[in-house]
């Protein structure tokens, strides 16, 4: 366990790679035009520098390099570095959506899917999934099968709300390290959160509102499949899988709304829209900055309930939850209310 110093240093290293790398992907998309031209779904106005993800990575690998370096034990980088290695340079293939083609929905969901596999084959599968307080998967193919979905589902959550600018970013910023400390309590391996949570830090001088630079799908689906896989790290050192989906609660409830309100309504679910509650509170009036904020701070409730539950403080993390729901289901009711806003 290296002290406070080379977690600093770590961090320190990852941020400011980020910022230049990130930096030197918006001189060049700006040199050679390579832009996220808008539609009428998108939420800016004029053509914007985008594949800032490739930024995003740059960071994250040299704070595991600077991790290293600075003396992290074997055991703690091996666990995550094989597999998500392979795998980011799987999912770096997204720069093609962002800066040739638009890629299929099939498309993008077979290259997460090949990440997910290419993961749980090198990096392996814990002996059970605590998918819910009192419930776990324990057998082998059901362990698989969940990982892969939790994998693939968190990835395109955060692709679906990486709709306006900073949301993503901050999000990773505080749950990567929520998940760090929790992480470090249970003595596992910590790194993984804390070097997504700088890289994702230094993207976000460039795509706080209003931003310069958007990180595409490239980065959205690299920050996803990094945060679910230290959820999966997380399970064999007393965080259970569910610990996760309270920690990421705004986008996966986001997600899971949005998905089955359309599909009440017999909507194309793979067609693009702007139906989030993310994005209709901004068609609502919100600015971008505000919306920020506001996730922000429901992370930082969730990243609380789960720290409440590790410190045995039950009615705490209840209590948590408890607001953070209210909260979620207050502003459910306002946006509906106000649907003519983005009819």
């Amino acid at each position: 366990m290296i002290g406070i110093p080379g977690i600093v240093l770590v961090w320190s290293a990852s941020a400011v790679a980020a910022v230049a790398a990130s930096a030197a992907v918006l001189w060049a998309t700006r040199r050679l035009r390579l832009v996220d031209r808008p539609t009428e779904r998108s939420a800016h106005a004029r053509p914007m520098p985008t594949a800032g993800g490739l930024g995003i990575m740059a960071g994250f690998w040299s704070g595991a390099l600077a991790l290293w370096w600075a003396g992290a034990s074997g055991e703690s980088v091996r666990s995550w570095a094989g597999g998500l290695g392979a795998s980011t340079a799987l999912l770096v293939w997204m720069a093609w959506d962002d800066l040739v083609r638009p890629l299929r929905v099939l498309e993008k969901l077979a290259l997460v899917g090949a990440a997910a596999a290419v993961w749980l084959w090198l990096a392996g599968t814990p002996p059970q999934l605590g998918v819910a307080p009192a419930a776990a998967v324990g057998s082998g193919p059901a362990i698989v099968a969940v990982s892969a979905l939790w994998l693939v589902s968190l990835a395109t959550a955060c692709n679906f709300m990486d709709g306006i600018d900073g949301i993503v970013a901050l999000h990773a910023l505080v749950t990567g390290l929520a998940g760090a400390a929790l992480l470090a309590w249970r003595g596992g391996p910590w790194g993984l959160p804390l070097c997504l949570s700088a890289a994702a830090a230094g993207f976000l001088w460039l795509n706080w509102p209003p931003a310069r630079l958007f990180m595409g799908d490239v980065g959205a689906h690299f920050i996803g499949f990094g945060l679910a896989t230290a959820t999966l790290c997380g399970q064999t050192h007393g965080l259970p899988l569910w610990t996760g989906l309270v920690l990421h609660g705004v986008f996966v409830f986001d997600t899971g709304y949005t998905l089955v309100r359309r599909a009440l309504h017999g909507e194309n679910l793979v067609r693009a829209h702007q139906k989030h509650l993310y994005q209709r509170l901004v068609r609502c009036g919100w600015s971008h900055a505000r919306v920020d904020v506001g996730v922000g701070v429901l992370d930082l409730l969730l990243a609380g309930t789960c720290l409440a539950h590790l410190a045995a403080r039950t009615a705490l993390a209840l209590l948590l939850l408890g607001g953070v729901a209210a909260i979620l289901v207050a502003v459910v009711i306002y946006v509906e209310r106000r649907d003519r806003c983005f009819s």
